[in-house]
């Protein structure tokens, strides 16, 4: 488990090894993988890992926005709606 989380959160895998050892010498090896698990939660939204690079978080983004855009057209009445196309070539 933790290898896993160090190599997923890499950016910050310094930090997260040195707060590790502080808690489990304060507490237990059992505290330190809860609050590292924690941890590791709280940096992902579904499939997205918040410390990846700036590429596939501006991706990502793009997808989040897309999504609701779509939803947001959805809810209006169907002479309001703009069609994907038109939401596309907009972005561009």
């Amino acid at each position: 488990m933790r290898r896993h989380i160090f190599s997923e959160l890499s950016p910050i895998a310094g930090d997260l090894a040195s707060q590790y050892i502080k808690t489990a010498e304060r507490s237990n090896f059992e505290q330190a993988n809860h609050e590292l698990q924690d941890i590791y939660n709280q940096l992902r939204i579904e499939d997205l890992n918040l410390c990846a690079d700036h590429e596939e978080l501006l991706n990502a983004a793009r997808r989040y926005a897309e999504k609701c855009y779509l939803a947001r057209n959805r809810a209006k009445s169907p002479s309001d709606q703009v069609t994907t196309e038109t939401y596309h070539a907009y972005r561009k």
